[in-house]
């Protein structure tokens, strides 16, 4: 049950016109006005302080008219808090609010089977970026065994381009692509390094898709994207084909401000929005084995990211609910939580507090660090990944606003010996290490944990029990997993060490 309020009154709480409100952020002459009589009443000319300071009785008048002015800019303080608590209030309140999150209840639980196959498979198997590319590729190749033809390919080149021409960007046209024969079309996944390669000969066209799923985009020792390189690899391999580059994330990040202009940035909403298309419109032509994949493929999305797409009803709400309420909106906004900023900075001071750990250059989204024992191995300072540092394996603190994961991440090194060492010890220690061998460009991840905070911990931030909720999971890691992980490790470069030391 919600309170009887029309949600246009709003308009009226938030500013009035009476004069307390009107004195409130609406007139803020008056507050300046205020202020600035602290030194000088507006009402008279300047004050010679030389005769104040003369004129025991004159400087009385001026310190009692001072008392006056700060006790009206006191009251203005207070005017104004109390009238934002109400106007919070209220807000809080408002029918429109209720709609709105049932509206994205209702999107949520819409079609969510009770069965998720990727979950029954692997825990977290959804993250594995390879596992994406692996399907999105198999459903864009027309002669795939899905049965559905190049219908896929078609509508997601028709929807990328349509978005590149928005932004700006050179792509195929509409009209051409819809004149193209893609059933000849070769699909390849993992190309070059590039997640997946779309070419079409005959139309002298090529695709390449970016995939991201957690990973951020790589940056190699020089300090050049991965983006960059594989643009200019295209255009060496391909250089009078027409290319369209997509950079496809989970969490529907951008690419590196030099690629914007060449990378056309797309989220797996979209994917979510083909696949259940592919399977409403070729219905028949689909056995009911793979339409039972890609509804699963399709639950998993809704379920896991932020690939659901918005209803027109649940954007139209928001909309209104904005600008009705758009002053309270953007004063929450505001005041949100910074999760970025003020997570580095707890796991900053958690990390400060193990001595045996060396912290390493961070970035805008990471924390690294490595235990102190591995410098002590000469073959562990070859690397050239993290310069000015010279380790060749880091653990790092991943930040994506409101997500936090470890990972455990060798880079490009002088020494691919014991980097291949180090590479195959995690492949073979699969208990151990989580999720080891995951590729992120020019860095090979040999184990990752996320689920560190979850939803609950972000809706509570300013909860004590947070920081003490992160503080006990790095604890717990070092106490318990991180000796698993340093024995395997250390293990491996104590045989290297053996074998390249003379007796």
């Amino acid at each position: 049950m919600y309170c009887n309020y029309r949600p246009h009154d709003f308009a009226s709480i938030a500013v009035r016109s009476d004069d307390t409100t009107h004195r409130n952020r609406g007139n803020p002459t008056r507050q300046a006005a205020i202020i600035a009589s602290l030194s000088a009443h507006p009402s008279e000319p300047a004050v010679n302080m030389q005769t104040i300071n003369d004129d025991p009785a004159r400087r009385l008048q001026e310190i009692q008219r001072l008392e006056q002015d700060l006790e009206k800019l006191q009251q203005q303080l207070a005017d104004d808090a109390a009238t934002t608590r109400q106007a919070l209030n209220n807000f809080a309140h408002l029918p429109d609010l209720g709609r709105l999150r049932e509206l994205i209840k209702e999107q949520e639980l819409e079609k969510l089977p009770n069965f998720d196959l990727m979950q029954v498979i692997q825990h977290n198997l959804w993250q594995y970026e390879h596992i994406h590319s692996n399907i999105v590729s198999w459903l864009l190749d027309p002669q795939e065994s899905h049965g559905a033809g190049s219908h896929f390919l078609k509508n997601f080149l028709f929807r990328t381009c349509q978005s590149a021409g928005r932004l700006g960007i050179s792509a195929i046209t509409p009209a051409a692509i819809h004149a193209v024969d893609w059933c000849t079309t070769t699909v390849i996944a993992e190309w070059r390094n590039i997640d997946i390669l779309i070419l079409n000969r005959e139309a002298r066209f090529v695709c390449a898709i970016e995939n991201k799923i957690s990973a951020p985009e790589g940056i190699d020792q020089n300090y050049l994207s991965q983006l960059t390189r594989y643009r200019q690899l295209l255009n060496e391999e391909f250089p009078d084909y027409t290319k369209h580059l997509v950079f496809l994330d989970f969490k529907a990040g951008l690419p590196s401000e030099p690629e914007r202009a060449y990378w056309t940035p797309e989220n797996y909403a979209t994917i979510l929005q083909l696949v259940e298309q592919t399977v409403e419109q070729n219905h028949a032509a689909l056995h009911e084995h793979v339409r039972a994949f890609m509804q699963q493929y399709a639950f998993t999305l809704r379920k896991r990211g932020n690939a659901v797409p918005e209803s027109d009803q649940l954007a139209q709400q928001a909309r209104n609910t904005y600008l009705k309420n758009r002053d309270m909106v953007e004063f929450l906004y505001r005041h949100k939580p910074d999760y970025l900023s003020e997570g580095k900075r707890l796991i900053r001071q958690i990390i400060a507090k193990h001595q045996d750990w060396i912290p390493e250059r961070e970035t805008t989204t990471l924390i690294r660090f490595r235990p102190r024992e591995w410098s002590t191995f000469p073959a562990m300072n070859t690397g050239t990944g993290w310069p000015p540092s010279e380790a060749l394996m880091l653990f790092e603190f991943r930040f994506y606003n409101d997500f936090i994961a470890l990972q455990l991440t060798t880079g490009l090194g002088s020494n691919e010996d014991i980097r291949n060492r180090l590479i195959n010890t995690a492949a073979r220690n699969p208990q151990t290490f989580n999720r080891a061998g995951a590729d992120t460009g020019n860095w090979i991840a040999l184990d990752v944990r996320e689920d560190i905070l979850d939803d609950h911990d972000l809706a509570n931030w300013d909860d004590p029990c947070v920081p003490a909720k992160l503080e006990a999971w790095v604890k717990d890691f070092a106490e318990n997993h991180l000796l698993d992980l340093n024995e395997a490790i250390v293990n491996c470069l104590r045989e290297y060490h053996a074998e390249h030391t003379n007796p």
